[in-house]
């Protein structure tokens, strides 16, 4: 329906109700207001309509993404000379002579 027309038009209609469109504020019968799917409660014409704003949906629900068999956690220790070795392993230290020594 356009919005030229400064009386509502009412051919074909046995009853009317007058709505006011919340994008343009113009006059128009009820059954032509369809509700915005953008902000819900609010009723406009065909003019105003807008397409569904995907942003605005709430997000998807999150994915278990957790690893399965996933390895225990295994204590380290760190040595006095600064090296991370695991207790069970034997480490070797190196000096800055290039002598091995075992800790």
């Amino acid at each position: 329906m356009t919005s030229s027309f400064r009386f509502i038009p009412t051919k074909g209609l046995a009853k009317l109700a007058i709505g006011v469109c919340d994008g343009c504020h113009l006059r128009y019968p009820w059954v032509d207001l369809n509700p915005n799917p953008d902000i819900p409660g609010e009723m406009v014409c065909k003019e105003c309509e807008d397409e569904l704003d995907p942003w605005k949906l709430p997000l998807p629900q999150q994915e278990d993404i957790s690893i399965m068999n996933a390895r225990p956690d295994v204590d380290l220790t760190i040595s006095p000379v600064g090296i991370v070795a695991d207790e069970s392993e034997t480490a070797f230290i190196v000096t800055d002579d290039g002598e091995w020594i075992v800790p």
